[in-house]
């Protein structure tokens, strides 16, 4: 019986000292697969936004943006010490 355990802890030992650095090695190829991925959506990404900006460039034109009560417009600035803010 005690032969068993000591034969048991000591493959255990061997497989946990070639297991873990298998699977480090593992994660890691996983990891940088993703980063590749991740790097491909950004070139495309990039790309549209190019397209974007030049299609955007010949049109030479303010672009208005407003929406229903909305106004992007710079308009008169309100200060704390106004009279509107008064109690």
């Amino acid at each position: 019986m005690k032969k068993d355990r000591g034969n048991n802890l000591l493959f255990g030992i061997i497989i946990g000292l070639a297991f873990i650095p298998i699977a480090n090695n593992v994660v890691d190829i996983i990891i940088n697969s993703m980063d590749i991925i991740r790097c491909k959506v950004n070139q495309k990404i990039i790309k549209e936004n190019k397209i974007t900006e030049d299609l955007q460039a010949e049109q030479e034109q303010e672009i208005d943006t407003q929406c229903l009560g909305f106004d992007l417009s710079p308009q008169e600035e309100y200060y704390e010490d106004d009279e509107y803010f008064e109690d």
